[in-house]
């Protein structure tokens, strides 16, 4: 079975996350909440390196429950950064903070974020990707998302699957 060229010589864990999640629109918002963090976190990262911390981010988030994240303080700042597991970077831990306020910001106004994601998407569908991912990150830098660049928020479309970016070779690509 042949998959997208990033995957194919991947270790196990990255074959599973191509096969099983990447292009995958997630249940509800919390799980497009880990997604929009985890791509944050890889910011000049590689890609492995935070899958491999994957579970340490999930339990330091609370599995990234929306409400409980967005109240957490400086106390919490400061511990985060002592956890090994984790990518301790100040201004990532702060961003998935101020992320999830502004996702429930998005949520009052919207109904939820995946809404939100989907108009802002299909209104730009004549575009193509890059400029998609530049409109998208625009808004969200407008709304107060942090760590949210075109090539932050290109990663996060492709991920979620908001537009698929699957390889023609690949066994998950729409034929």
């Amino acid at each position: 079975m042949e998959r997208c060229a990033w995957a194919t010589n991947s270790n196990q864990l990255m074959q599973e996350y191509h096969d099983h999640e990447w292009g995958v629109w997630p249940d509800n918002d919390q799980q497009l909440f880990e997604m929009l963090s985890l791509e944050t976190y890889q910011a000049g990262l590689n890609w492995q390196i935070i899958l491999n911390k994957r579970v340490a981010f999930r339990q330091q988030f609370k599995n990234y429950e929306l409400k409980w994240v967005a109240q957490q303080d400086s106390k919490f700042i400061e511990q985060a950064l002592t956890n090994e597991q984790i990518v301790r970077h100040r201004g990532k831990i702060n961003a998935t903070i101020n992320n999830a306020k502004c996702i429930l910001a998005v949520q009052k106004q919207y109904g939820s974020f995946a809404e939100f994601l989907k108009i802002n998407v299909s209104a730009n569908s004549q575009l193509d990707l890059t400029q998609v991912s530049l409109t998208l990150a625009k808004n969200l830098k407008k709304r107060g998302f942090k760590f949210m660049g075109p090539v932050t928020t290109e990663a996060f479309i492709l991920a979620v699957g908001l537009i698929n970016g699957h390889e023609k070779q690949c066994f998950k690509h729409p034929n």
